[in-house]
């Protein structure tokens, strides 16, 4: 029974330790033949059950890092079974190795006593960098980009730099940077600057990153394209001199800055040069250019052309069109035509005519269609009969001018009356001579009042009249609605319009001022001309120095002088309280009218017109000239009424001059009209 109860297993002990014989804890330990798989404490010991004694095993240890280690062991009934194995390390590094690690941050690591592996990582201080297993400090290189050149770094050489795309890389101290300009196209390196400096114009510069470094490098275009189009209904070429533009096929070239480039137009057979366009321009068949940036320019070639003209005569009207397109006889009569094209000309008759024939430049027959060929400059006539009725124009006045019409018939001047054909528009115009004024229309043309052109559509018989008048004997209109009109223009047309029509007409910068002797407004003050309180105008204005003058105004009176002094002063510029000259022109209460020089504080001149002046409401205009030489002249409503031959005493007053009423020293203006004044006008010299 004993034999029987004896046992077949045993344990298997043992220690594991590594190369120095220190325990290494969490070692992994099996057995071949499989038992148990244990683990090592932290005394680097183990226990295996279940061995038998009647089998061999090979006990293995293993940890990370560590090579395997193996014993083979019998089991003794009677032994101790125990065994030792040691670990040796799997040598992946140096003790006390560094190595550097990225990921954005710069580190490093060190390995550990037994060279097995790193431990945690160890950041680089600011502003260094992983350099040769080792922190070392870094710098920022800068390169400025060019339009027309390219810097790089050395091939290999990391970080890169590609400048036009990457211009900023960091380097570790103390590195070498190899820097190579590069010209693009158009482009020309003419030298390094900043840290670079000292390399000149050799394309290559060395830089030693011992601190933060900028370079930068003069690329400047030397070249600029010129490119040329061809347009037109024609062909041909454009070349160059220097060589490079060939147009036919090559159309664009560089040449240097400042280059001047001759560009000439050859136009193929059957085509002509027309005109350049763009940066070139004219006629003339060679552009010459100036090279200081891009140029574009266009040459337009065209097929050889001929005028072809078509005149529309006869007491009728039509159109006349033409294929190809370019005559449209209403508006077009006049195109330019293809050489030796196949025009077809088409009469249309309007209501009321009849087409009548061709004739002239190769068209013939009264068929409505014509069709020529364009060879040479053609002009053609088509002949339109028809109804028509006559307009008559009748000039009236006295003063002298030309009446023409659109379309052409009227030239008046000469030709007065014209037939035009039914429904016709016929614009007019009126055209003064250099001393007269056009005052206005009449008859069929009388709504269009003192426009200088009138439109009628001839319907029957038609006639109108347009009215000239001299500048002296212009009557200046007048309307009790508008009291008065002050022109300072010189001869000049008057054109100013007051209460409900013309008040006569005026152009230039004139200053205007309303006056009306009987009315409480003339206590306002105005500019650039003023009302006296007491009640006369200052026209801003002097007179005319010597030798000659002319005054008009328009005026009718109340009665006799407001100041009871039996003259009532129309126009002066005398102040009586200096010693000089000057005009006046007054209205007696008699109605008379005289003109008066003064010479010296005195009267030197007086004409006198007996009952030239009218009573109310009769408007009447008065014109007077002075003259050194000459003497004066009254006029009333055109005609003269008084003279005083020459020579005659004047000398120009220091005054302005003042209208209905004249400065007398402190007192004021004195002699004020009792009446109103209409409109009034100043003129140096004497009307011929």
């Amino acid at each position: 029974d004993d034999v029987q109860d004896a046992p077949t297993t045993t344990v298997i002990t043992g220690r594991v330790v590594d190369a120095d014989n220190q325990p290494v804890a969490d070692a992994q330990v099996s057995t071949v033949p499989t038992t148990q798989t244990v683990s090592t404490g932290v005394d680097g010991r183990f226990r295996i059950e279940g061995a038998s004694f009647t089998q061999s095993y090979t006990v293995t240890a293993e940890k990370g890092g560590f090579q395997l280690a193996s014993v083979n062991i019998t089991p003794s009934a009677t032994g101790a079974n125990e065994v030792a194995l040691v670990l040796n390390v799997i040598e992946v590094c140096t003790a006390d190795e560094r190595r550097c690690v990225g990921g954005g941050v710069e580190a490093f690591e060190v390995c550990n006593a037994q060279g097995n592996g790193y431990g945690d990582p160890v950041s680089c201080g600011t502003g260094q960098v992983c350099q040769e297993g080792r922190c070392t400090g870094e710098f920022i290189l800068t390169v400025t980009p060019s339009s027309f050149g390219v810097i790089r770094t050395e091939a290999g050489l990391s970080p890169a730099i590609n400048c036009g795309e990457t211009c900023v890389q960091s380097y570790p101290v103390g590195a070498q940077v190899r820097l190579t300009a590069i010209e693009l196209a158009r482009g020309r390196f003419e030298g390094w600057t900043d840290d670079c400096a000292a390399a000149g114009t050799a394309t290559e510069c060395v830089i030693t990153m011992d601190a933060d470094r900028t370079v930068s490098a003069d690329f400047v275009q030397f070249a600029f394209p010129v490119s040329v189009s061809r347009a037109g209904t024609g062909d041909g070429r454009v070349t160059s001199t220097p060589a490079g533009i060939d147009c036919g096929s090559s159309c664009t070239a560089d040449f240097e800055r400042n280059a001047t480039v001759e560009l000439v137009a050859v136009p193929e057979t059957g085509s002509e040069f027309e005109r350049w366009e763009q940066d070139c321009s004219g006629t003339a068949p060679t552009c010459t250019l100036t090279i200081d940036g891009d140029q574009n320019v266009r040459a337009l070639f065209r097929e050889p052309t001929f005028t072809l003209t078509v005149n529309r005569v006869g007491t009728g009207t039509g159109r006349i069109t033409s294929s190809p397109a370019g005559i449209d006889c209403g508006t077009e009569c006049s195109a330019d035509l293809p050489q030796n094209s196949q025009v077809t000309l088409t009469a249309e008759p309007a209501n009321g005519s009849t087409f009548e024939g061709w004739s002239g430049g190769g068209c013939t027959g009264t068929l409505l269609v014509c069709t020529l060929s364009l060879d040479s400059t053609r002009t053609v006539q088509a002949r339109f009969d028809g109804i028509t009725f006559p307009l008559a124009v009748t000039k009236e006045g006295g003063g002298a001018g030309t009446v023409t019409s659109d379309p052409p018939g009227i030239d008046c001047g000469n030709t007065c009356t014209a037939d035009f054909g039914p429904d016709t528009e016929v614009t007019l115009t009126a055209a003064a001579d250099a001393n007269a004024g056009f005052t206005g229309w009449g008859d069929a043309c009388a709504a269009a009042g003192m426009n200088l052109q009138c439109t009628v559509t001839i319907t029957a018989e038609t006639a109108v009249s347009a009215t000239f008048e001299p500048f002296f004997f212009f009557p200046l209109a007048a309307t009790p609605e508008c009291v008065a009109l002050l022109s300072f223009d010189g001869l000049t047309p008057l054109a100013h319009r007051c209460g409900s029509g013309p008040d006569g007409s005026v152009q230039g910068t004139g200053a205007y001022q309303q006056v009306d002797s009987r009315s409480s407004f003339l206590d306002q003050a105005y500019a650039p001309v003023g009302v006296d309180p007491a009640g006369a105008i200052d026209s801003g204005r002097s007179m005319p120095a010597p030798p000659a003058a002319t005054i008009e105004l328009t005026v009718f009176r109340d009665g006799a002088a407001l100041d009871g002094s039996g003259e009532a002063v129309l126009v002066s510029d005398i102040d009586r309280s200096l010693p000089d000259g000057g005009i006046r022109l007054v209205a007696l209460d008699d109605g008379a009218v005289a003109i008066q020089t003064w010479q010296g504080g005195a009267v030197a001149a007086t004409a006198t017109a007996a009952g030239a002046l009218m009573e109310p409401p009769q408007w009447t205009h008065i014109a007077a000239t002075v003259s050194t030489t000459d003497g004066l002249t009254l006029s009333v409503d055109g005609q003269v009424v008084q003279t005083l031959p020459g020579p005659i005493g004047w000398t120009a007053s220091s005054s302005t001059a003042w209208v209905s009423g004249e400065r007398d020293g402190a007192s004021g203006p004195r002699h004020r009209l009792n009446g109103a004044v209409d409109e009034f006008r100043l003129t140096p010299g004497v009307p011929d």
